[in-house]
């Protein structure tokens, strides 16, 4: 049996797609009709993340938060008005309106920010998982600190009572914020690449056992980071942000996402809210209109630790 089509006016939108020449502005209509498994979605925010490369003239984004319009005659799981967010990569958060299947999308608590919400594939997603995969003791080491990812690990860690030790990226133009943002947020200690082994092996004599070595930018400081806690078996390598070879196990929130049930994606999008309300977890963020996110993500003027958001409708 054909799936039911409910109809609606056909209409466009602003979306931010991919091109030869760059990101670039366009309008998009939405398709008139909704299949029995999609939902009609006016996307409120969305937000950079490590998962947006997409092919030429399709829309980009993976992360992103929206609000349902209509609902498809079969759909069950979500009623018009909840907040969503993508349970998946890729779908193309960057505009203003869609259609998406509704198994691809999950509700939100109303206590979730909207740049909270829109950047939950940035790095809380990740961060969470790691944490709560590898259960490391004591304290952490991490790589690519400077990341969204490296930053909700720190403070996520600081939540549990684990101390983050910190490299960031070598040459980064306004390494004293970052350090002092990291150390806000909860790091106890922050280098760069090119600080000398040997002087940072001094300073984490104090820190104790460091359980957990999060290998985020593939740089030349993951094998030492991965030596500090006893070679590989006690490191984890991000895929889809490391760029050097995979040390130790591999974590991938693409793969966990496509395997993991309904009700353990409510649970991890439940214990980030929950962490955003108390405090233990906090946004770095910019918001700009919608139509000048390509603008203000190549910009010079990007501040440190600061994800862009682009506000629909702004």
């Amino acid at each position: 049996m054909a799936a039911r089509l409910i109809g609606r006016r056909s209409l466009s939108s602003l979306a931010i797609a991919s091109s030869k020449e760059g990101l670039k502005a366009t309008k998009l209509k939405t398709p008139e009709k909704l299949a029995a498994s999609e939902v009609l979605v006016s996307f409120q925010a969305c937000g950079e993340s490590p998962f947006d490369k997409v092919a030429d003239g399709s829309v980009v984004g993976s992360s992103g938060v929206a609000l349902v319009k209509k609902l498809g005659a079969g759909v069950k799981n979500l009623k018009e008005g909840d907040r969503v967010i993508p349970t998946k990569p890729g779908l193309g958060t960057w505009r203003e309106e869609g259609v998406l299947v509704s198994s691809d999308v999950a509700a939100i608590p109303e206590s979730l920010k909207l740049e909270q919400a829109a950047t939950l594939w940035s790095g809380p997603f990740t961060a969470h998982r790691i944490l709560t995969d590898y259960k490391p003791q004591n304290a952490i080491i991490i790589n690519g600190a400077e990341t969204a990812a490296g930053q909700s690990l720190v403070q996520m860690a600081s939540a549990k009572n684990l101390k983050s030790v910190c490299i960031v990226s070598a040459g980064l133009p306004s390494f004293a914020p970052v350090v002092e943002g990291l150390k806000y947020l909860g790091a106890e200690i922050v280098v760069d690449e090119d600080f000398p082994t040997a002087s940072l092996e001094a300073l984490i004599q104090d820190i104790g056992k460091i359980g957990l070595a999060v290998n985020i930018s593939g740089a030349k400081s993951g094998k030492f980071i991965a030596k500090v806690v006893g070679g590989e078996k006690n490191t984890v390598t991000v895929e889809g942000q490391a760029t050097g070879s995979n040390l130790g196990s591999a974590f991938s929130l693409i793969d966990w996402m496509s395997k993991a049930s309904a009700a353990e994606k409510a649970k991890m999008i439940e214990d980030i809210a929950e962490m955003h309300v108390s405090g233990e977890l906090i946004t770095l963020s910019r918001t700009v209109p919608l139509s000048r996110l390509p603008a203000a993500l190549d910009s010079i003027e990007r501040m440190p630790l600061r994800t862009i958001v682009g506000i629909a409708g702004m």
